[in-house]
């Protein structure tokens, strides 16, 4: 097995110890789709209406994961393209009422 010097000088193999992910494998754990039915949190979530309680930088985060995770491939759950729509128009909100509310 050939390996990256600087890799192996941190101990880190990727054959070894990473394991390789599909695109769909690696794009739901940069965007984790809820669970609507464990927590109201998560209900919350799944319905987006907990966008409006983010502060600036949770919502850009949230934003930033749903349109990573869009990046990797384009069979996801229909949620992360729902996540992506909602953070933007939640974006652009604040951004028009010119604040972080």
């Amino acid at each position: 097995m050939s390996r990256d010097p600087v890799a192996a000088a941190l101990g880190i193999f990727k054959e070894e110890r990473m394991p390789q992910l599909t695109p769909e494998e690696l794009a739901r754990v940069v965007c984790r789709v809820p669970d609507r039915f464990a927590s109201s949190g998560e209900a919350e979530r799944w319905q987006h209406s907990d966008l409006a309680h983010l502060d600036a930088e949770q919502l850009w985060r949230e934003h930033e994961q749903a349109l990573e995770a869009l990046k990797f491939t384009k069979r996801l759950h229909p949620w992360v393209s729902e996540r992506y729509r909602a953070t933007l128009a939640e974006l652009l909100r604040r951004d028009r009422e010119g604040g972080d509310s």
